[in-house]
């Protein structure tokens, strides 16, 4: 009876966990993702492709798009505010994009103000 039990959980736990990538990724570009992006991966590299595909979207992912830039620019700009004395000092040089100037400050996160540490988006969110 234990053993039937323990299956059965094990069961449920595996099809909440392969249900749940299913559900993150639904929104309002699923199918233009499906369409125009599918492996282009996750985070940033999706979102170029979304972007280089403008011109195709569904009306509903492009506003989405915008949404999302606009908030993109406004933690980039918070990022830049907070950090400022950081990124002159050892990010000045760091190639745009691609996480460039996100990935020099971690590397340097163990000297960062505690400003610019807060500033900083979680890593795989989009800053």
């Amino acid at each position: 009876m234990r053993i039937r039990h323990a299956i059965a959980v094990a069961a449920l736990v595996l099809g909440a966990a392969l249900a749940a990538p299913a559900q993150m990724a639904a929104g309002p570009c699923t199918t233009d993702v499906q369409a125009l992006c599918p492996h282009a991966g996750r985070g940033g590299a999706r979102f170029r492709c979304l972007l280089d595909h403008e011109s195709e979207l569904s009306p509903a992912c492009r506003d989405h798009l915008k949404q999302r830039q606009a908030q993109r620019s406004a933690r980039r700009a918070q990022v830049r505010a907070a950090c400022r004395e950081e990124i002159d000092r050892w990010c000045a040089i760091a190639t745009p994009g691609e996480g460039g100037m996100l990935g020099c400050l971690r590397r340097k996160a163990d000297e960062l103000s505690p400003a610019c540490r807060e500033a900083l988006p979680e890593r795989g969110a989009a800053p």
